[in-house]
């Protein structure tokens, strides 16, 4: 587990050339440590002006300034870890933020774990076990629709709140059937009735929650979306048009897309990755036949598949047996080359365009919109962790052990243990489980990011 009596540093931005970086700090010597690494230009200095920023001079390993920037302390508890907590602000330049990092940490700082600032929050009550793993979610947001999505499913505390409601009311239905088993006189028959509706609303409020997780998912790693069709169709074509430059070979010539290619674009406010794919037909040749394999596997890997067709042949039977091959209807069917077959009829379903002349781009692209929308969830309670969706698990099946036992007229103890296992299930969503906290560290905090 981390040392959590040393002060620790890491840089809380990107590792990247950028026009800022931040560098934080945070323990008991942290305004001790900022004085080795900056001087204050004018005024009073950041460690006697609580809270605001105030502009100085970074300096490197040598004492000499490498950079000018702001430093802001905090001091504990009122932080974000609990602890007096430091910002130096920075300029990008990898050398400037390396030299006044060796600065810090000469002068008694720690190079942060992953995951340590969080850990230190958590540990002093600054913020809930489901509170870090929010934030954790939407640090690795590509897009504005990534993030406002994640914030309204994650940071806005309503799958907390759901949890703790479904916990609440499972706990009292504990209480009150360990009343009846242990003073049967004193407690009564109780609402047997109402007590099955309660255990058949919760176990579906937990199908409810795990159904959702798979939503959740792709939005925090994206769609992928695969390119398909017969060959000479225009695929690689299409799929420049679609990034608006050129990333794949095109030629007259069948056959020419041998590999998978990738790339990934922002549709519906959300990363879609579109994979360009070989012409899938029946055919001898060996390098052909493992592009073909290696269509259908992108295909099959990939949420959903766009498939295309030539409006110079029209939907023929190659164009059907390329989709037959997929084994699951696509997105939707594009029928590319519309600039050539000017009064070609496409079927009414299918999305007439032009790779060369982006002619039905837009209607594509919406589509595919309204394709990624449809399976991103809704504003409201939703797990954004594997372990949450574990523990919900362990929750509805043990929800399911104690309606059983009710159904088949086992003991009251039955029933008791089903929601009792259903609450523990809860409590551990909600705590981490048991284990002491190097243990909890090691199970979900050492996998956030460094800085965080």
């Amino acid at each position: 587990m981390p040392d959590l009596s040393g002060t620790i540093v890491a840089e809380a931005t990107p590792a990247a050339r950028g026009s800022l970086r931040v560098l934080r700090l945070s323990g008991t010597r942290s305004f001790d440590i900022l004085k080795a690494a900056f001087v204050p230009l004018e005024g009073i200095p950041p460690w006697e002006a609580p809270r605001s920023l105030v502009l100085g001079s970074a300096l490197g390993a040598s004492g000499k300034a490498v950079d000018r920037g702001m430093a802001v302390c905090f001091p504990g508890p009122r932080s974000l870890t609990g602890e007096d907590v430091v910002e130096l602000h920075l300029h990008g330049a990898p050398g400037v933020v390396r030299a006044v990092l060796e600065t810090l940490v000469g002068a008694g700082g720690r190079p942060a774990l992953p995951g340590e600032f969080s850990f230190r929050a958590w540990v002093n009550g600054k913020c809930s076990l489901l509170d870090a793993e929010a934030v954790q979610a939407l640090v690795g947001s590509e897009t504005e629709g990534q993030a406002s999505r994640l914030a309204a499913a994650g940071l806005g505390r309503a799958f907390q709140g759901e949890v703790e409601s479904l916990r609440e009311a499972l706990m009292d239905l504990k209480t009150r059937l360990e009343a009846r088993v242990d003073f049967p006189e004193d407690a009564g028959a109780g609402d047997a009735a109402g007590e099955d509706a309660l255990l058949d609303e919760a176990e579906g409020r937990l199908s409810g929650l795990i159904s959702s997780a798979r939503s959740v998912r792709s939005l925090r790693s994206g769609f992928r979306v695969a390119l398909v069709g017969p060959p000479n169709v225009g695929k690689s074509a299409l799929f420049n048009a679609l990034l608006k430059r050129e990333r794949a070979l095109v030629t007259p010539h069948p056959g020419t897309t041998r590999d998978v290619l990738e790339e990934t674009l922002e549709v519906a406010g959300l990363p879609v990755t579109i994979c360009d794919t070989a012409g899938i037909r029946e055919t001898e040749e060996p390098v052909e036949r493992l592009g073909v394999a290696r269509s259908l596997e992108a295909a099959s890997g990939s949420d959903g598949a766009v498939m295309v067709y030539g409006l110079d042949k029209g939907w023929d039977a190659e164009a059907e047996g390329a989709r037959a091959r997929l084994g699951s209807q696509p997105i939707l069917v594009a029928a590319n080359k519309a600039d050539l077959h000017v009064h070609a009829a496409a079927r009414p379903s299918d999305v007439r365009v032009s790779a060369l002349t982006g002619e039905g781009l837009g209607a594509l692209v919406d589509a595919l919109g309204r394709w990624v929308a449809e399976r991103t969830p809704r504003p409201g309670p939703h797990p954004y962790a594997l372990r949450h969706v574990e523990s919900l698990r362990e929750a509805r099946d043990a929800c399911r052990r104690a309606a059983n036992a009710r159904r088949e007229g086992l003991s009251e103890e039955y029933v008791v243990q089903g929601v009792g296992d259903a609450v523990d299930a809860l409590d551990d969503l909600l705590t981490g489980g048991p284990g002491d906290p190097e243990e909890l560290y090691e199970r979900i905090f050492s996998s956030f990011c460094i800085g965080k």
